[in-house]
């Protein structure tokens, strides 16, 4: 059980979530799980995130949903749906500290290849998304952060911000919704799981609307900047709460 601080803390990280998923269409999970996982471990975390995830990416659609390139979603989601099981099985068997490493590395290298600019030009489109989509889908299963492989992907096929949004809520909406039946055979919604989602999906909605609202009035370089050092402080956290050397071990 969160200790009262803890769970206001909490709150306030799933109302930054949300508004920076408001914003650019990700950042929910990339911002919210390593500090979550801080205090509780992947196997509850990942669910939770998982779960409101889902609801955010549905309601972002309502506002984005006829920029979807649904041809490029496709195949995202092709692949999406066969890596999702294998990462379901990786979040039942695999030790919480090895999952809590994990996500500060691959949160970590992608505030690092987004800082660069990384650019993968390819010819085969098709073959490379239902990779993309099959990595995504590995990820969001085990450590409920899809983002890093399908943005870096969206971004080198050059969408526009407003396909970006809508492409990433399309792609977590239907991913997401799959996931919830996995967790329920693996054992993975609690009593405490939902619970948790109950109270943060309040915070969460809450910042998406503020996000909607101030994505034409924000400075994008600054917020890119901003964004990129959250994610590199939250990724040593990560880190460091999988070597038991901080939050709850």
């Amino acid at each position: 059980m969160l200790s009262a601080g803890t769970l206001a803390l909490f709150i306030i990280i799933a109302f930054m979530g949300g508004t920076i998923l408001g914003l650019t269409g990700f950042g929910f999970a990339l911002l919210v799980a390593p500090l979550f996982f801080l205090f509780l471990p992947p196997a509850t975390t990942v669910p939770i995130i998982n779960i409101i995830s889902v609801v955010l990416s549905i309601l972002l659609l309502s506002n984005t949903f006829r920029k979807i390139q649904f041809k490029k979603v496709s195949f995202l989601l092709t692949g999406g749906l066969i890596g999702l099981p294998f990462g379901i099985m990786i979040l039942v068997f695999v030790p919480a500290h090895v999952l809590k490493i994990a996500v500060g590395i691959i949160i970590a290298l992608f505030a690092f290849l987004n800082y660069l600019g990384f650019k993968l030009k390819t010819r085969h489109e098709r073959t490379v998304s239902t990779i993309t989509g099959a990595s995504g889908g590995l990820l969001y299963g085990s450590i409920g952060i899809p983002g890093p492989p399908v943005i870096l992907f969206l971004v080198n096929q050059e969408c526009d911000k407003n396909a970006l949004r809508a492409n990433i809520s399309a792609f977590l909406a239907i991913i997401g919704t799959v996931s919830i039946p996995g967790y329920f055979i693996g054992n993975l919604l609690t009593p405490d799981v939902i619970k948790y989602v109950l109270i943060f999906i309040i915070p969460a909605v809450l910042g998406l609307m503020t996000g909607t609202k101030l994505v034409h009035k924000v400075n994008e370089v600054l917020f890119k900047k901003i964004l990129l050092l959250l994610l590199i402080v939250t990724s040593i956290l990560s880190i460091l709460s999988g070597f038991g050397l901080i939050g709850d071990r």
